[in-house]
C-alpha cells in the first residue's frame, strides 16, 4: 500500500506521540517519593523580595544536598 506524504506525516507524528506517553508513562513510574518531614535543602535562582512577593507565587530553586532514602 503506497501511502501520500500527508499520510506518511500523519503516522509519523502518531508513532511520536505514543514514544512520548510511553516515555512519560516510565518516568511517572520511576518516581520516588520521600517520606513526610523529609528536608531538602535548596537555594533559590533569584532573589525573594517580601515587599513584592504574593501568596501562591510560585519561584524556581535548585538542589544544594544530596537527597538520600
Amino acid at each position: 500500500m503506497r501511502l501520500t506524504p500527508l499520510e506518511r506525516t500523519r503516522r509519523t507524528l502518531g508513532t511520536i506521540a505514543l514514544a512520548l506517553i510511553a516515555a512519560s508513562a516510565a518516568s511517572a513510574q520511576s518516581r520516588i517519593v520521600l517520606p513526610a518531614g523529609s528536608v531538602i535543602i535548596v537555594r533559590t535562582t533569584s532573589p525573594l523580595q517580601s515587599a513584592s512577593v504574593r501568596t501562591g507565587q510560585t519561584f524556581e530553586t535548585t538542589v544544594e544536598e544530596s537527597v538520600g532514602i
